[in-house]
């Protein structure tokens, strides 16, 4: 496998140290004479991952040698451990101009820290690409994204919107299938491993009966506080009830109120009308009331 060319090492190395990682990164390929144009874009794996990792290792390295190693020997292992990666990448290619929007398609690869091939790309040229792979072990990195462009289709600029290699838990997760590209060495180093100062945190016996008996007091108290609860609620629902109950009689009442009031109404205007309209009556009164 062709080396990285002096240019792409620098261009790597200014986005590594400068930028701290490949996200949002967009630069131009130009063409020139030679047919077939390369820049490759290089990125490691966040140390807060690695360094925590690292420091299990070396501690399990020194657990399981059984002997004084030297510094060296502990470099040196640091630097052969490997463990699943795993490398997302998304971009986009461009023309300069606004203008032109012909299309400027790119392969790309991404290659290891010997220019090993770690990914081919795919088959076609593409002009924007998102990327998830999760079947590789490797280590730390760097590792480079190369994208090769045809240089009759003159310049392209390519937007890299984001470009993570991640470190991701192997056990017990979709990325345990990895182990078993893994060497045996690196999955013994790779299982925490307890120091006696962490072990000064955790818990005693006398820690766990005193937060049985917290615990018990804590369930009396949620007991009693549903008991309560169910109390109030069983309250409610009979004042509930009893205020729908006389809420119906006093519909019931008014409705009937209403009908007696209407019924009696009625009647005095019938038994007027039934007195005046008897002539006889009317005599009797004084016939006061013959010439109405």
């Amino acid at each position: 496998m062709r080396a990285l060319g002096a240019g792409a090492r620098a261009l790597a190395l200014l986005v590594l140290v400068a930028a701290g990682g490949c996200s949002g990164l967009q630069f131009r390929m130009f063409a020139g004479s030679s047919p077939i144009a390369e820049e490759c874009v290089g990125e490691v794996v966040s140390w807060q991952q690695w360094d925590v990792v690292m420091g299990t290792v070396e501690r399990n390295f020194k657990h399981h040698t059984n002997r004084n190693v030297t510094e060296a020997e502990i470099q040196q292992r640091l630097r052969d451990f490997k463990r699943p990666l795993k490398f997302e990448l998304g971009f986009v290619t461009m023309s300069p101009n606004p203008k032109d929007e012909t299309p400027k398609p790119v392969k790309y690869q991404i290659r290891g820290p010997e220019g090993e091939v770690v990914y081919g790309g795919p088959p076609q040229p593409v002009t924007q690409d998102e990327l998830s792979k999760e079947d590789f072990v490797g280590g730390k990195g760097p590792y480079y994204v190369c994208f090769q462009y045809e240089r009759s289709q003159g310049t392209v600029d390519i937007d890299i919107g984001y470009f993570h290699i991640n470190l991701p838990e192997a056990i017990g997760t979709q990325f345990e299938k990895s182990s078993w590209k893994m060497a045996d060495e690196d999955l013994r180093d790779m299982q925490p491993t307890i120091t006696a100062e962490e072990l000064e945190y955790f818990a005693k016996e006398e820690h766990i009966l005193s937060l049985k008996q917290d615990t018990r007091k804590l369930g009396g108290a949620v007991y009693h506080a549903h008991n309560e609860q169910q109390h109030i609620k069983q309250i409610q629902i009979w004042q509930t009830r009893l205020l729908g109950h006389v809420a119906y009689k006093l519909s019931v009442y008014g409705v009937l109120r209403a009908f007696v009031f209407i019924a009696c109404a009625a009647a005095q205007s019938y038994l007027i009308r039934r007195l005046f309209s008897n002539k006889k009556v009317v005599v009797g009164l004084g016939g006061g009331f013959e010439d109405l």
